[in-house]
């Protein structure tokens, strides 16, 4: 098992900046990773890639793995980042393999618990385990 540390996201606003098209021209190697870099929204490479990172290198029956996502997104939701937990929860909610099942309910239902304490309202449960 690898453990990577998951650092609590920026407060930086999700941003959607789109991929230039080149007219199909195949660009070097260097000119690629440039255009990656300023394609890739920053939301998505500061936050998203390296959960996904963190769930391709941990078992979703790992507790120690789920506890380390509980801790994480509980620490966003007391910065008040609700949107981009919901947002974080969905990315891991349209995965393709094991944590969207047992694990995602498990993490679900702790970010339930910890919104419904710091905010007094609950998580929309339903819609989040479509």
């Amino acid at each position: 098992m690898a453990v990577v540390d998951l650092e609590v996201p920026s407060s930086e606003p999700i941003s959607h900046t789109p991929v230039e098209n080149n007219g199909g021209n195949k660009p070097n190697d260097e000119e690629a990773l440039d255009t990656l870099e300023k394609g890739v929204p920053s939301f998505y490479r500061d936050n998203i890639a390296p959960l996904h990172s963190f769930l391709d290198e941990n078992s979703p029956d790992d507790e120690e793995a789920i506890n380390q996502i509980i801790v994480f997104f509980a620490e966003c939701s007391n910065q008040w980042r609700l949107c981009d937990v919901v947002t974080l929860l969905r990315s891991i909610r349209n995965r393709n393999d094991y944590w969207k099942d047992c694990a995602y309910s498990k993490i679900l239902k702790h970010l339930d618990e910890n919104t419904r304490a710091l905010t007094g309202c609950n998580l929309d449960i339903s819609w989040l385990s479509l």
